[in-house]
């Protein structure tokens, strides 16, 4: 028989169905060396192209930093000259700016702490200072800042003579020194080492306003009116939009009843960021001028708004009223229109602020008559006249001081006077001002310690 033959399929191999190591056609088999070179040429590549990863890594790493650092170092270059200028609203706003892109940058965090130190924020200097210290523990301009804020503060014993030494040295915060020593050397009643501190200033930087200014408050807090008045006029002259000095030069004004030129000045300070503190005095002297009706929807406006933002308004104008003046003010109106009902809540919320608001206690006592409420009436009426009673006694105590500078039971029982039946600071400060001719009165820091506890 014959054998049958069986048909077997070729199977395709790698090399498309030739036979392993034999060339396709038109090629040549690889060769060891040709392995070997083709080898090193693929490493070569690799290498090439690990080294662009890490060019391109670094060109973004740099991209970053000029994407941060570059637009940072001009958002708080503006920023310093802002706070040069006194400019607080384009500061902050760099600030903020600079914050967003680096939130623990040292020079950043300084410079939000001189801003808060100068509008009397201790507690947000504070803060801003930790952050500083801690991504620079060892800056010399950290603990310069908590310096000024002692001065600032009248704490002058253990600093006073790094202060001097600061001075003799003229570095670039000299100004900066000087407006911190000016408020420390005033609130502990040294005048006259004041006046040779801002002398000095004035000196050394006729351009700065804020020497001309300071010298102002000296002068109104020693009722010099009329010299004060020149001093707030030469710090504008310099500064034409120093709201600080606009704001005090119109509370003279009002003072010496000259309303429609206070009226005026207070029309400018609406121009501020935060105008609040600036409306109520522009009500005040429209009240003067007899414009009631106007100062009145003025005034309702302002209480509607937040107290922070009340206080705040007040602190950029180097102002801290102890009184609520927005409802003070308005309930009096209120009172003498006839609107009792509305008047009783807003006198009331004021002299919740403060008791020792007189003159809202009086207002409050006549709507109270005005709503039959004669017995609660009866009661605020007599308040009133205790205070006023024992305040008559403030005048012949500050001329016995006059005569008398050393004499420290005057000061202290003026000190307590003024704290029970007027104003909480005006007591400490006459209370505080015994130790600079008597730092040891046992006295007086007793009832300092009293008040303060």
């Amino acid at each position: 028989m014959k054998r049958s033959k069986v048909k077997t399929k070729k199977i395709a191999t790698p090399t498309g169905g030739l036979s392993p190591g034999k060339p396709r056609p038109g090629t040549h088999a690889v060769t060891p060396q040709e392995h070997q070179e083709s080898s090193q040429h693929l490493g070569h590549r690799r290498k090439a192209i690990a080294k662009r990863l890490i060019g391109a890594a670094a060109i973004l790493s740099v991209a970053m930093l000029v994407w941060v650092g570059g637009p940072l170092y001009f958002t708080n270059h503006f920023a310093q000259n802002a706070v040069i200028q006194l400019d607080q609203e384009s500061a902050e706003r760099w600030l903020g700016w600079s914050t967003w892109m680096a939130p623990n940058n040292v020079d950043t965090q300084l410079m939000l702490a001189r801003l808060a130190r100068r509008s009397g924020d201790l507690s947000a200097m504070t803060d801003h200072l930790h952050i500083a210290r801690s991504v620079s523990p060892d800056d010399i301009r950290i603990d310069r800042e908590f310096a000024l804020a002692d001065a600032q503060q009248s704490k002058l014993n253990a600093i006073e003579p790094t202060l001097n030494r600061w001075l003799l040295e003229q570095d670039a915060d000299s100004a900066e020194i000087c407006d911190a020593y000016v408020n420390g050397l005033v609130a502990a009643s040294r005048f006259e080492m004041a006046e040779r501190v801002l002398d000095a200033w004035q000196n050394d930087f006729p351009k700065d306003p804020r020497p001309h200014y300071r010298r102002a408050r000296l002068l109104q807090h020693l009722d010099r009116l009329s010299d004060a008045d020149a001093a707030y006029r030469t710090a504008i002259a310099l500064k034409p939009d120093y709201f600080a000095a606009l704001f005090s030069l119109g509370k003279i004004l009002n003072e010496q009843k000259k309303s429609k030129e206070a009226f005026d000045i207070y029309e400018k300070c609406t121009q501020m960021p935060n105008p609040l503190a600036a409306k109520v005095a522009l009500a005040q002297s429209l009240v003067a001028m007899g414009k009631t009706d106007d100062a009145e929807q003025i005034l309702r406006g302002v209480v509607q708004s937040a107290p922070q933002q009340i206080a705040d308004s007040y602190r950029s104008v180097d102002e801290v009223p102890e009184l609520f003046i927005a409802a003070s003010e308005l309930g009096n109106l209120l009172a003498n229109s006839g609107k009792f009902e509305e008047a009783v809540f807003m006198l009331k919320s004021s002299i919740a602020f403060n008791p020792r608001d007189t003159s809202a206690r009086y207002a409050l006592a006549i709507a109270l008559r005005g709503l039959g409420k004669l017995d609660e009436s009866e009661r605020e009426l007599e308040l009133v006249q205790t205070a006023r009673k024992e305040l008559e006694k403030v005048n012949q105590l500050r001329n016995k001081i006059s005569r008398e500078p050393e004499n420290s039971e005057a000061r202290i029982e003026l000190g307590e006077l003024l704290y029970k039946y007027e104003s909480q600071r005006n007591g400490l400060f006459w209370l505080r001002s015994v130790f600079s001719y008597d730092p040891d009165n046992q006295v007086a820091k007793a009832k300092i310690a009293e008040i303060s506890s």
